[in-house]
């Protein structure tokens, strides 16, 4: 018996979804502080406003400025290395002790 297959239509598939682009907090952070120094940009609230966030988020955000060096070296290598660390997994790490620290980003999987 012979059978007939019907072509199918070719849909029109949606479009890919573009890639997120994952800026690390560190890049984030450096990215706040220069925009501090422009003139014109008086305060944390200014800045807050100017980006659409809260004055919380730009002080916890700037809060990664002053980690201890040796965290801070753990986080340029995963800038490096194309892997930043996020914003998710930087408060998973952000109260623990430096060495925890280090170890549980290991964990995650930073270099």
């Amino acid at each position: 018996m012979l059978r007939f297959i019907r072509p199918t239509c070719v849909r029109n598939s949606p479009p890919p979804k573009p890639k997120k682009v994952v800026v690390g907090v560190l890049r984030r952070a450096l990215d706040m502080q220069a925009l501090l120094r422009q003139p014109g940009m008086g305060s944390r609230a200014d800045l807050a406003r100017a980006l659409g966030v809260s004055r919380a988020h730009v002080s916890q955000t700037l809060a990664v400025l002053g980690v201890p060096p040796c965290l801070m070296e753990g986080l340029l290598r995963a800038e490096q290395a194309g892997r930043p660390v996020t914003l998710a997994d930087w408060r998973r790490v952000k109260g623990l002790a430096v060495g925890d620290a280090l170890i549980c980003l290991r964990r995650l999987g930073y270099p």
